[in-house]
């Protein structure tokens, strides 16, 4: 199944039959970029998932640690 055909799919099959009347046809962000109802894999550019990575793994894009600062107390700095 491809990412289009997948979140065609989605929507048909889980979102259509319990969506209410909305708030609002489309929802934008200040800057003025239409948001979707949900994301998912087939909202990124093929291959993301690979240069993205795993937290605390290089490239480091998600974070120098794996669990990132859960169990870590607060701290501050100045």
């Amino acid at each position: 199944m491809s990412r289009d055909t997948s979140y065609r799919h989605w929507l048909n099959t889980t979102f259509k039959p319990f969506e209410g009347k909305q708030r609002r046809e489309v929802f934008t962000t200040s800057s003025g970029f239409e948001l979707d109802p949900v994301y998912g894999p087939w909202s990124v550019e093929e291959g993301l998932e690979e240069r993205l990575g795993l937290p605390g793994e290089p490239p480091f894009a998600r974070g120098p640690y794996p669990t990132m600062y859960r169990g870590r107390f607060w701290t501050m700095r100045q």
